[in-house]
């Protein structure tokens, strides 16, 4: 026997808890049959919950018809007398923008105006239109991509307070309980347009299935991604622990999002792939686009060599550090331009990091803070050194004797030997004088020139960034 449609879409709802007395729901609107359908399932229920409504309508402004079907959605708000919010958006321009493809972009100014439009009804509940075909259409999407369980999951009927109480139901029972209704509806011609992967699946590949392998495979698609979701729900155990391990910098206008490497790599096969991808959804905003491929990749990564990278989809990227995989996204930070500095000698040098200040101290007047290893500080021996001086960058083929070494060393190997990151090796700045470096400003003195019992005359210089 079938169940009836709103009888059906009340066994969705009470099964996830999908509502409760007194929510105040704000119900996604674009005018389409499923969007349609659930306002008057929600009409029905206000009564029974004590709900109170919300209508939102977003206007991508894609097609020349978006105004009309705005004004049909403002319409229906009036004749029911419910809230209205709306908002107009140019999409193609925000997608150009961000460099995401249009179902991309559109799918992110959407979330960011129910969320905005939520905050302003004080809205308990988001319900949006998602019913059992978009379901079945995501589970095949992701899994031509790549996706792994947790991808292959789909559609969730709750998430935070996202609803979806048509998530049990299919397109041909939607239309059917319109039509019975008599309850008016747009059809979005761009839902037949070829050159969106959801539309094929939905057009070509998900007909062809039922014709020639099985006739409800939309069902089964569905349950597998139901399936999914259920495993994901058992194993999020000890997912506290990695998340605190989630570190954010800002530099400039990059923010990036640490993974510290000492623990990470304590986790296990499992946990270790969450983290990857909470840490990709929280640099990214979204999940969009990863696969299992870029998952594992990150994945190897953290047991790579030193500078390995991964590209993800979007312009964002994962890096491997000494001690740490570092996520990006946003513009890299500018290159820092070369210089070379005349040094006052004694007196202050303005440094694009800071200060130098240097003086000429009597061995009598100096404390022996300079065998402490202050690394904001250094003293030298000024018969040794051989001035003029210069701060300035370093350049291929520096060589460097360090205190400490028996020899001069290659810069480059001497830094890499500290583990000093690579975006940070041509920031250093360097005191010199003719023979060479005698200071690494911040890490480093030379031995060349270090202060001995027979000194007589101590050259100071002292650090001070900004």
């Amino acid at each position: 026997m079938r169940i009836p449609f709103l009888s059906k879409v009340r066994n969705v709802v009470e099964h996830h808890g999908m509502l409760a007395v007194g929510d105040r729901v704000l119900v996604a609107v674009s005018g389409g049959p499923d969007s349609i359908a659930l306002l008057h399932v929600l009409l029905e229920l206000r009564r029974e919950y004590g709900l109170r409504l919300f209508l939102a309508h977003l206007d991508h402004g894609l097609r020349e018809q978006s105004r009309e079907e705005a004004m049909f959605v403002k319409g229906i708000a009036k004749s029911l007398k419910i809230a209205f919010y709306s908002k107009r958006v140019d999409v193609a321009g925000f997608c150009r923008r961000k460099k995401l493809s249009l179902e991309e972009g559109a799918r992110e100014v959407r979330y960011a105006f129910l969320e905005e439009a939520a905050r302003k009804a004080r809205a308990t509940r988001i319900a949006l239109g998602h019913m059992m075909d978009d379901q079945a259409e995501t589970v095949i999407m992701r899994l031509i991509r790549g996706a792994g369980p947790r991808g292959l999951a789909g559609i969730p009927p709750v998430r935070g307070m996202i609803i979806r109480p048509l998530i049990g139901t299919r397109r041909n029972e939607i239309i059917s309980f319109l039509d019975q209704n008599r309850l008016p509806y747009l059809l979005d011609p761009s839902n037949r347009d070829p050159k969106f992967l959801r539309n094929r699946i939905r057009l070509l590949l998900i007909p062809l299935l039922e014709k020639e392998f099985n006739p409800g495979i939309v069902r089964v698609l569905a349950r597998t991604g139901q399936l999914f979701t259920k495993e994901g729900v058992k194993e999020t155990g000890g997912q506290q622990d990695w998340r605190e391990d989630l570190r954010t910098r800002g530099v400039g206008k990059t923010t990036k999002l640490v993974l510290d490497l000492s623990k990470f790599l304590e986790y296990n096969k499992r946990l270790r792939r969450e983290a990857v991808r909470e840490a990709v959804k929280q640099i990214r905003g979204d999940l969009r686009g990863i696969g299992y491929v870029h998952t594992e990749s990150i994945l190897a990564l953290a047991e790579g060599r030193v500078g390995g990278k991964v590209e993800l989809p979007g312009g964002f990227q994962a890096r491997r550090g000494y001690r740490e995989i570092v996520m990006e996204r946003g513009l890299p930070p500018a290159q820092p331009k070369p210089f070379n500095l005349s040094v006052k000698v004694p007196g202050v040098t303005r440094l694009p990091q800071g200060r130098l200040r240097t003086s000429h101290l009597p061995v009598s007047d100096t404390p022996k803070a300079w065998a402490k290893g202050d690394i904001r500080m250094a003293w030298f021996d000024a018969e040794r050194i051989h001035f003029p001086l210069r701060v300035r960058t370093r350049r291929e083929g520096d060589r460097f004797w360090a205190l400490g070494l028996p020899r001069p060393k290659r810069l480059k190997e001497i830094l890499i030997n500290d583990k000093v990151p690579r975006e940070k090796r041509n920031e250093l700045p360097l005191l010199v004088d003719r023979e060479g470096i005698l200071w690494v400003l911040g890490w480093r003195v030379s031995e060349r020139a270090k202060v001995r019992s027979q000194t007589r005359r101590i050259l100071k210089a002292e650090f001070i960034p900004r």
